[in-house]
Order: structure tokens, then sequence, then C-alpha cells
């Protein structure tokens, strides 16, 4: 997930909105850096670094990643292994291109490679070290997953498949009338765990909701992609200057106070208005106070948390899976053809019916490693020194786990960049990548993005043809592998059209969003007597 790709050497971006606090920090630079490379050149080891590109002094390889990250990765691991490092300023990086290697350190030796590197913009900066995805391995960290975990867990998710019924079919409903699928995944996305958080379900695009949690994420993400972009994060001595010469500090103290008057406002809105509610605020209240935790900002960041990751990747997941059925109508043909023989043309696919559904499994599976969402993951650290087949792992390095290239080993995945579901019925374990992460930092949202995936692809299968959009009589193209890189992958905007399959598909697509439940209170009472068992 690290953006490494657009780190020039010392590209500024995000660290000073003016020329002359650059000139400042150059200056300050310059007169650490000898002492610094003196430092990492001669530190006494005896073990070496992974293989690699070699650094030059100071900027370490910085000079060579400009451009697309994800090749320029795959060519090295192609000269070097599946175990590589790299230095980006004072930083080590060390870049996993292979399942084997990323299961042996990441799940075998989870309790040695699970925390995180330290993120000065990110993490101190921005989340104020509330943020429970970019926490170290601590107690802190250990008592927020726990409580993470409780909720969003196989079980409950079986709970909360009752919203994502009710989102889907609105889905299904507003591509009848506007081709903007993408507006519509994000209105889902967010609608679902708004409501689950706090709530609040959210029946239109247009909600003032939906555009702050973007800038929130926006934040974030932004935060992240400057890990190796920004002077303070390649080295991490000039965070201790003050801030008439750090102006990074105002920059990102002004998107920390958006972000938590944001996130504060939600919270408030679940604890006073949703008494009689069950929501995840009111759950995670209750247990951080459990914990000794009474501080509402860290309850407002644990429950933001929640909601950032879960509308990022399921809005990028839904549009990948649509532009592989766009550029593959075999493959949405096939899909199509097994979901008329499990429900036929009378109702909406359900649950239920995943199982009866191979094909639609399979093509799930594809989605995810076609094009993942989080080509280079998230970044691993460790606390302490580590060895791994003769090299060193030195403390503190930054483990990123290069999805990308996994995903398109052709020794694994024959035709790796070619759209294929049947590779996983062909190959039922196939040992490819964990989408979902590793070890003791896997995403905890792993079964909510399944079903989301399933529940939205599914539906609009059965209800449309996802044929190419015709404007002045030509067929519009869509570029396939044109995709936005940031912290996560999604493709490049595009357009679709919706086709109705037949008229008594529009009936009941009308028919069953006339008879979703829009009140949030009457949608939590639902589910909530079971969560509480």
């Amino acid at each position: 997930m690290l953006e490494i790709s657009k780190a020039m050497a010392f590209s500024l971006t995000g660290i000073s909105p003016g020329s002359t606090s650059i000139l400042y920090v150059a200056v300050l630079i310059c007169s650490a850096l000898v002492l610094v490379f003196y430092k990492s050149c001669y530190n006494g080891h005896t073990l070496p670094l992974p293989p690699g590109p070699a650094p030059l002094p100071i900027i370490g390889n910085l000079h060579q990643l400009t451009g697309n990250p994800y090749e320029k990765f795959e060519k090295w691991h192609k000269k070097y292994g599946p175990f590589i490092s790299l230095r980006a300023g004072q930083r080590t990086v060390i870049v996993i291109g292979s399942y084997e290697t990323a299961h042996a350190l990441l799940d075998k030796q989870s309790a040695v490679y699970s925390s995180r590197p330290e993120l000065h913009i990110a993490s101190k900066h921005l989340a104020k070290n509330m943020s429970m995805a970019l926490l170290p391995f601590s107690k802190k960290w250990q008592v927020h997953r726990r409580i993470v975990v409780s909720l969003l867990n196989s079980a409950v998710n079986k709970r909360y498949q009752y919203v994502q019924d009710i989102e889907s079919k609105q889905v299904v409903h507003d591509l009848l009338t506007s081709q903007d699928f993408s507006s519509s995944f994000e209105r889902y996305s967010t609608s679902l765990v708004f409501t689950l958080a706090y709530g609040i379900r959210l029946e239109s695009i247009i909600r003032p909701e939906i555009s702050e949690m973007r800038f929130v994420i926006h934040c974030l993400l932004e935060g992240l992609k400057n890990i190796t972009m920004a002077v303070v994060e390649l080295f991490p001595v000039l965070d201790y200057l003050p801030g008439f010469i750090a102006p990074w500090k105002q920059f990102w103290q002004e998107r920390h106070n958006r972000t938590i008057q944001f996130l504060r406002k939600n919270l408030h809105y679940a604890l006073s208005t949703q008494k009689s509610s069950w929501t995840w605020a009111r759950e995670v209240q209750q247990a951080l106070h459990n914990a000794g935790e009474t501080d509402d900002a860290q309850v407002a960041y644990l429950v933001g948390t929640m909601n950032e990751a879960a509308v990022e990747t399921t809005l990028g997941t839904l549009r990948t899976a649509i532009k592989a059925l766009l550029s593959n109508p075999a493959v949405a043909k096939k899909a199509q053809q097994e979901i008329d023989s499990i429900v036929g043309s009378d109702r909406l696919p359900q649950f239920e019916d995943l199982p009866k559904m191979p094909y639609m499994e399979a093509l799930m599976k594809e989605v995810l490693r076609w094009q993942p969402v989080t080509p280079l993951g998230a970044p691993h650290s460790t606390d302490t020194d580590q060895e791994y087949m003769g090299y060193r792992i030195p403390q503190g390095s930054i483990i990123m786990q290069n999805f990308y290239t996994m995903v398109h080993d052709s020794n694994v995945c024959p035709e790796p960049y070619q759209f294929k579901p049947e590779r996983w019925l062909e190959t039922p374990d196939l040992q490819v990548f964990s989408p979902f992460g590793y070890g003791r930092r896997k995403c905890p949202g792993e079964y909510m993005g399944k079903n989301s995936l399933f529940i939205v692809v599914s539906r609009i299968l059965w209800a449309y043809n996802i044929n190419h959009m015709i404007r002045d009589g030509q067929t519009v193209e869509v570029d396939e592998w044109d995709i936005e890189h940031h912290f996560t992958s999604a493709p490049a905007p595009f357009e679709v059209s919706f086709e109705v399959r037949d008229e008594r598909r529009r009936e009941i697509i009308e028919r069953e969003f006339q008879g979703i439940e829009k009140d949030a209170s009457r949608i939590l009472h639902e589910i909530a007597p079971e969560c509480n068992d």
C-alpha cells in the first residue's frame, strides 16, 4: 500500500507550502547527512541486507523509484529474488515478492512482524497516534484490535447481511436511472458503515457526510503516500524541529482538526440520539471504557478507522469487478448463466445462494487477484533485528508485501494478466497471495468485504447486461489497465452502459426497492438483539 512510486529524490509533496521553508529544510538536512551516512554504512553488523539495487549515499534508491513502482519492483524481483532490500533516505525498505516468503515471515512469525513502521505524518501528526491501523504492536493496539475483531468477525457479519441486502437493493435500483455506478458504490459503502457505526443511513450521494468522509480518507491516503515522499519520513530526525521551520506540522494539524471534528460529530450523534439502538459507536465506547480509556477522541478515531478502511477498499474492489466484467463479456455471460440456474428470474440473488455458485465464488477470487486494491499491502515492521535466510532485517524496517508481483507471477498463475475465474476452479487451493493481509495484522473487515462483493456484483449481473457505452454511434473503449495508484489502487474513471435484462426483472427491482427499510433505527433494531447475545 505504500506509494514509493512517486518518491523522486527529495520530493517535498505535503511538506512545505513555500520555497523558503524548503530551503530551511534542505540546509538542515545537509548538516546531518554525513553523520547519517556514516551510521548507516558502518553499523557493525556482519549479516548482509537482502539483495537489491545498489543505493547511492544519503538518498539510497530514491533516484530509481520514479514512474510505475510495480514494474520496477517486478524487474528487481526477477533479478534479485523474492526478498529484496532498498534504501529510502535513512530508512531500510524490505520488499517481499512471493507468497511463500510473505507466509513464512508475516504468518508463521506473526508475533515478530506485527508492528508498524514509525509514520510521522500519517500516524503522529494526522492521527495523533489514535489510528489502530497505524499503531505499532503494543498493549494499546491489542486492546483496539480485539474490539474491532469482535465487531467484524464472521459470526457477527451474518447479522450485517440485512444492511447489505438493503443497500445493494438501492444500488441495483439506482442503476435504472443513472449510469454513475461509481457514485452508487460510494454511497453503498459509506451508508453501510455509517448505519452500523452511527445509526446514520445515507440514502443519497449528495449527503454531506459522504463528501466529508471522502476528504477524511483523502487526508489519510495523502499522509500514507508521504512515507516515501516527505523529507521528514526519509530523515525522521527532522521531526524534532520546531514548528516555525517545520511547516508540515501546521499543515497536518489543520487536517487532524477537521478529521477529528467530523468523527466526533458522528460519535456524539450516535451516543445522544441513538440511545436505544445498538451501534459500533456504543460498543466501542463501552469496550474502551472497560479497558480504562475514556477519551472520546480515541473512541471517535477507533470507530472512524473501521469506516475509512471499509469505504475505500469496497469502492475500489467493486469498480474493479465492473471493469473486469465489461472487458470480459464471456465471463459475465457465464456468471449470469450460473445465477439464472440457481435464482431464476423471479427474485434477486441472496447470500444463501453463494455456496451453490462455484463460478461466482471463483469470479470474486479473481477480482481480488487480478488488480489488487492494495498492490503493496499495508506496511509491517519489527521492533527488533531479525534474520531470514541468512539476511538481516533491521529493527524498524519498512516491510512491504508486493502483492502486484505475487499475483502476476506466471509460474504460479499462467496468463496472469488475463481475467480468468476458471483458474480457481481448476486449482482451488491456488496459493497466490492473501488479499486481506497476513498474521495479526490481517484486515478484520475480510468477511464484510467479501459479502459486499458478492451481493452487489451478483445482483447487478442478475439485473443487467454490462455493455460498453455508445456515443455518436461509436463504442467508448476502456483501457482495462488504466489504474489510479495512490495508497490504494482502483480503475481510472470509465463509462459503462447498464441494460436491464428484461421487463420482469425491472419490475422486481422496483418492487424490492420500494419494500426496503429506510429508517436506520429500525434497521439497527433488527440486528441488535442477536449482536448482543
